[in-house]
Order: structure tokens, then sequence, then C-alpha cells
């Protein structure tokens, strides 16, 4: 899974590879690494800037127990409500090993 990112104004080409490493046979993207690291820097920031706004650190970390999994189904429920694509049954429709992500209901969901 090897991919090309080119700049052709400026000469430069690189050769990138998606997966990051394996883990028990599954790969695993670096997209899905960059998007854990900034939940979980977000978490952390939230909650060392809690005190100022009058909220207690643990109720950060207690409604991303809420917030995740909302938003992981909303992610999906989103590319499949607006996806074209026919799917022929509902493991189809629920398998997110082949993509299929919406930003924007994992937004919805979360909030």
């Amino acid at each position: 899974m090897i991919n090309i990112v080119t700049f052709p104004g400026l000469g430069l080409e690189f050769s990138l590879n998606r997966v990051a490493f394996h883990l028990f046979g599954r790969p695993i993207f670096w997209y899905g690494i960059i998007i854990a690291s900034g939940m979980l820097l977000a978490v952390y920031l939230c909650s060392r800037w809690a005190p100022r706004f009058g909220i207690v650190p643990d109720h950060i970390l207690d409604m991303m127990f809420f917030a995740v999994p909302a938003a992981l189904v909303a992610v999906r429920a989103y590319y499949v409500i607006f996806s074209p694509v026919p799917y022929e049954s509902f493991a189809d429709m629920i398998g997110i090993r082949q993509g299929g992500l919406a930003i924007y209901g994992g937004v919805i969901g979360a909030a």
C-alpha cells in the first residue's frame, strides 16, 4: 500500500506507506494513529484547562466514555445514509475495515 505524493512545482516526490504496522495480522494505518493521537491530546488539554472554567477534570474523561462510542457509530451511520453504494447485507453496512467513514457524522454524534 505504497502511495506516491508529489509536489510538481517544488520538484519533490515522496513514497509513503499507508500502513504504520500490523497488529494481530491487521494493518494499522497512519490515519488512524493521527486521529487517535489528536483525540488523546484533546482530552489531555481539556483536562488541564478544565479548572479554569470550573469543570472537574475527571468529568472530561467521563464524557469521553460516551462521546467516543457515539461518534464512532455516527461516523459510519452518516456515511451509510449518504452513500450512493447499495449494501448487500447488514454486515457490509457496519464493516469499517474497507473505509467509509464521514467526519461530519463524528462531529454530530459526539456533540
